[in-house]
């Protein structure tokens, strides 16, 4: 291996599991928001973990292709990718923007 690709490639390995742990949770809590009630509580905390899976996935994938080169198209897709998640993530929580009650 060339200079210090020996020290990284655990790293890289981990980033992978944590985007694919993190992309099969979002798809999944995706899915239960379009099958789960809008007033349900398990509609609400699946929607609120949509936001926080979806930028573990986007910063997973950010690593795996930082590791061929880094781009400035790269650094915007993980930044937009994340003002994503926070902004799905604050419109789930129960703020009153959902009908939930307690």
């Amino acid at each position: 291996m060339i200079g210090g690709e020996s020290h990284t490639a655990p790293l890289l390995v981990s980033w992978t599991w944590v985007g694919a742990a993190c992309g099969f949770v979002a798809g999944a809590s995706y899915a239960l928001v379009l099958a789960a009630p809008v007033t349900s509580a398990l509609g609400v905390i699946a929607a609120s973990v949509f936001g926080p899976a979806l930028v573990g996935f986007s910063a997973g994938l950010y690593h795996v292709l930082r590791a061929r080169r880094r781009t400035v198209t790269l650094d915007f897709g993980l930044t937009a990718n994340v003002a994503a998640g926070v902004t799905v993530t604050v419109r789930a929580g129960p703020s009153g923007h959902t009908n939930v009650r307690p």
